[in-house]
């Protein structure tokens, strides 16, 4: 770790992208279209779309076109927003539960009587906190309101692959940031897991990027090998598809890495060999074990060595077997062997444009951390995130939420684990809210401001004014003083901007 760490320290990135958006002012005249600029939170890739309303009325998403990670473009899930902000069935009142939990019985009730139980239910012995896997700002004051409260947490609610790539990237370069690609400017992309055409990360970004590396790096059209046991969309796209048998992405890694190591500079070696001191499998069992010929990883290892500005994508189906882990950071090595790191066209620390440093100040705990610490007289406070729906039921939290004292949910849908829920607290979805946060997996920092598109449904709330409502009514408020959400996301960006280089 502390190898990889020194590979990525120093990569500095000269160009800033920063992004500021604002409503357009223009006469309220009815009948007319006004495009409002916003970011998708659909997902965390921080994708940028402007919205279409008229009369005050939402009616289309389209994708940024001067957007640094889309482009223009948006995925299907993009397009889908409005189905949730117009979704009748909306959470947009508080509601307290009547009768059993988990029977799904709710009573409205008003803000001031449902801030007050809230509060009520957060001054206990133990305190759990979990959010859900956003990239913008509410992730950092999570952090800050938990420590101010004195609560366990916070955790998050991420997609399995994407915590393992997380982990994998941190046993391989020692980031707790994970890693971006700069593919548009890659001459030959060798993608062993991840198709990132198709739902991974933003693929929106992907076909961009992959489409400006096909019209040629320095005078040579790229190419796009793909390693996968399934025929997705990305291998489909391809120019050669590699069928490596599931789960056997490992060796196919690895057999990769007995070939470059022919080919790479002695310090990538050593640090290679650090990394996995074990000697790579034999090129003639590893192929039989993985389904790709040795003459096909023979070939692929010296087009690697060959090309000028070679990449490894590592993670997506690779992460989701037993040995994820492993087999995503046997992919991830093979950078440091094609000297991918920190190069043009190659791999990076994904960027960081720090608005949240100032405010995160305690650290993120894992999901099974927070596991542990539920029981008896604790109460679980669950911003924005469903982890009866999106976790494997081995994980344990039907258990855990039924352990509970108190279960306070901050969310705009009556989803499995909000029907769980004590007190339900209703929040805005992306298009309503003021929206402050980073995209997580780009090479150069990005940061996203837009203001709400459309006025909120009922009485739905921004959830980072709902947090730093409840840390006044629970005097917690010395280290949060801001009266909004907004007007805290000025504050710390201009803090942020101020530390980039130029100021």
């Amino acid at each position: 770790m502390a190898a990889g760490a020194a590979l990525l320290e120093g990569c500095a990135r000269e160009e800033i992208a920063y992004l500021e958006q604002s409503v357009q002012r223009l006469p309220a005249l009815k009948g007319v279209s006004v495009w409002r600029p916003s970011t998708c939170g659909q997902c965390p890739s921080g994708c940028g779309i402007v919205v279409r309303t008229v009369d005050g009325m939402a009616k289309k998403v389209e994708g940024s076109a001067d957007h640094p990670i889309n482009h223009g473009g948006l995925c299907a899930l993009g397009q889908a927003a409005l189905q949730g902000l117009y979704n009748p069935d909306r959470i947009t009142k508080p509601l307290r539960a009547i009768g059993e939990r988990g029977k799904g019985d709710f009573e409205e009730i008003d803000w001031e009587t449902a801030l007050g139980l809230a509060s009520s239910a957060l001054v206990v012995d133990q305190v759990a906190v979990l959010g859900g896997d956003s990239g913008d700002l509410s992730a950092a004051l999570l952090s800050r309101f938990s420590a101010e409260i004195g609560a366990l947490g916070p955790a998050f609610v991420r997609a399995p692959d994407a915590e393992v790539e997380r982990l994998a990237a941190a046993a391989v370069f020692g980031t707790d940031r994970g890693v971006a690609y700069d593919l548009e400017r890659s001459d030959y992309i060798l993608s062993i897991g991840p198709a990132f055409l198709d739902r991974w990360r933003s693929p929106v970004y992907g076909i961009w990027a992959l489409a400006r590396s096909r019209r040629g790096v320095d005078g040579r059209r790229s190419k796009l090998v793909q390693a996968e046991s399934r025929f997705s969309q990305t291998a489909a796209t391809a120019d050669e598809w590699l069928p490596v048998l599931p789960g056997r992405e490992r060796i196919l890694a690895r057999a990769l890495a007995g070939e470059l190591l022919a080919y790479a500079e002695s310090t990538a070696t050593d640090r290679y060999h650090r990394l996995f001191p074990e000697p790579p499998p034999d090129l003639g069992e590893a192929a039989e074990q993985c389904g790709v010929s040795a003459k096909q990883i023979e070939r692929i290892a010296q087009e690697l060595a060959s090309s000028a500005r070679p990449i490894v994508l590592a993670g997506g189906s690779a992460a989701l077997q037993q040995d994820g882990i492993y087999s995503t950071a046997a992919a991830l090595g093979l950078n440091l062997l094609i000297g991918a790191v920190g190069r043009e066209g190659g791999i990076f620390e994904a960027a960081d444009f720090g608005i949240g440093r100032d405010l995160a100040s305690q650290a993120e705990i894992s999901a099974a951390a927070l596991l542990e610490g539920l029981g008896g007289g604790s109460t679980l406070l669950v911003v924005d995130a469903d982890p009866l729906h999106t976790q494997p039921r081995q994980r344990g939290w039907q258990g855990a939420i039924d352990a509970a004292d108190t279960v306070v949910a901050l969310s705009a849908f009556m989803d499995d684990t909000t029907r769980r829920a004590d007190l339900v607290l209703p929040i805005q979805v992306d298009v309503e809210r003021f929206n402050a946060g980073e995209a997580p997996h780009a090479v150069r920092p990005v940061l996203n401001l837009s203001r709400p598109t459309v006025r909120p449904r009922g009485e739905a709330r921004h959830p980072g004014d709902v947090l730093l409502g409840l840390a006044t009514a629970l005097d917690r408020a010395q280290n949060l003083p801001w009266s909004s959400f907004p007007e805290m996301a000025q504050a710390l960006a201009e803090a942020a901007a101020d530390r980039l280089p130029g100021g």
